[in-house]
């Protein structure tokens, strides 16, 4: 029986989503390879198929996994409760149902939604590894910078150097700040994104913000005419929030 699980997670206690594998073992504690030791102790030894693979340090409020089950393990509300007892507090299953054999948590995905928090306050060491910190965000400006992702283009220049992707073209279908008390919560939300995009163009935006750049500077980056943004901004404060299917 396949299941489909949405879960959360902190991510700066694992080193990203994907198995990072060594001769064999597992290099470091992956939010992947975490609850796949987690179903082995169940007597589930399956791999789990992620909906999309976050970097070290970012969290997930949404991300979707799937994984077959035995038939012993047929009543999914208690295997909800047994997983949740084992990866609390770091992971959460949030929800578990059956799915079709047919599912792909990755290619069925039609959107996906990120959202990045940025604390309109001092620095505080207690959320240091949850939210960027920057008084005085200039929310009409925020969206200027923001409008600019709007649409299809090709996002070579707003990735990191070493990926892979056969196409780097991306849709983007909404891209707005909007401010709930002392936070500024920056959307994304697209059919997909490249390696590292998303800190890409939050950096353009707080570039923007800095007036460090300007539109102009953005649409060439996005038109590959110029890269000015060049440094990812921290991962800290970016959470897969939403996949739709």
């Amino acid at each position: 029986m396949k299941v489909k699980a949405t879960i959360a997670y902190d991510g700066s206690k694992f080193f990203g989503f994907q198995r990072q594998v060594e001769n064999g073992e597992n290099r470091e504690v992956t939010v992947e390879s975490k609850i796949e030791e987690v179903l082995q102790s169940l007597e589930i030894n399956e791999k789990i198929l992620g909906s999309g693979r976050t970097d070290r340090g970012v969290h997930a409020i949404g991300q979707v996994i799937s994984f077959d089950v035995p038939e012993f393990w047929k009543d999914l509300e208690k295997l909800k409760k047994q997983l949740n007892l084992k990866l609390s507090p770091t992971i959460t299953i949030k929800s578990l149902i059956e799915i079709g054999d047919i599912f792909h948590p990755r290619y069925n995905a039609k959107t996906r939604s990120y959202r990045y928090i940025v604390a309109n306050t001092d620095p505080n060491p207690f959320l240091a590894d949850y939210v960027m910190f920057k008084k005085n965000v200039n929310l009409p400006r925020a969206n200027e910078a923001m409008k600019c992702f709007i649409g299809k283009h090709d996002f070579e220049y707003f990735r990191k150097t070493g990926s892979d992707e056969n196409s780097t073209t991306r849709e983007i279908y909404k891209a707005f700040a909007y401010k709930h008390r002392d936070l500024t919560i920056f959307v994304f939300e697209g059919d997909g994104f490249l390696r590292s995009q998303i800190r890409l163009m939050m950096a353009g935006v707080i570039e923007y913000l800095n007036r460090k750049v300007t539109l102009e500077n953005i649409q060439d980056q996005l038109k590959k005419k110029e890269k000015k943004i060049t440094k990812p901004i921290t991962h800290t404060g970016l959470y897969l929030a939403k996949i739709k299917y």
